[in-house]
């Protein structure tokens, strides 16, 4: 069995955003198969911007993991990844029967995560997890994570770091954890 690994993006006037772009071709390089989501855009849409990536994986992601489970497809699971994701390391699942929060930002004192950026998820996870969230208000996805999903793993360090950008949500630089070049 393998992982079915799925970027979620958006276009902006009909293209691609640079960090995609930069996201998919190291993806590429390092022997992944992935597919894109071409998520939600905050700008066509009437949510708040903390609710976009809620939205994506609730409505785009885990439906479209769904189907693939519908169709015979046999994974052993599935990688939800923001499309600012720089791998620093090989996707490696700890537990595969647990859901693995690899990439984020930011942890505080306290083990409250920031940052959402690559999640896997066990195949038999999906359908719950959907229902799950489907009965939540949509919220910050890593703060949903953190309150409502127990049976998961944190890595002690991400596997990632971030593709500087200008955020669309925040019209600002980036400040995180920044690719070094």
């Amino acid at each position: 069995m393998t992982l079915k690994i799925y970027v979620v993006s958006y276009k902006d006037e009909g293209e691609w955003n640079e960090p995609y772009k930069a996201c998919i071709a190291q993806y590429n390089e390092l022997g992944y198969d992935v597919n894109t989501i071409e998520g939600y855009n905050f700008k066509n849409l009437d949510c708040r911007k903390s609710q976009i990536c809620y939205k994506n994986f609730l409505e785009l992601f885990l439906i479209d993991c769904i189907k693939c489970i519908a169709s015979g497809a046999v994974y052993e699971g599935f990688i939800y990844s923001e499309d600012d994701v720089y791998l620093n390391e090989e996707i490696i699942i700890e537990n595969k029967s647990k859901i693995n929060w690899l990439g984020y930002w930011r942890r505080d004192k306290n083990n409250k995560m920031y940052g959402s950026s690559v999640i896997y998820i066990p195949s038999e996870k999906i359908k719950s997890l959907y229902t799950q969230m489907k009965n939540h208000k949509a919220r910050h996805l890593d703060y949903y994570f953190d309150l409502h999903v127990e049976d998961k793993i944190i890595r002690p360090t991400p596997i990632c770091l971030e593709i500087p950008h200008i955020s669309l949500n925040t019209n600002s630089e980036r400040r995180h954890k920044f690719m070094k070049r």
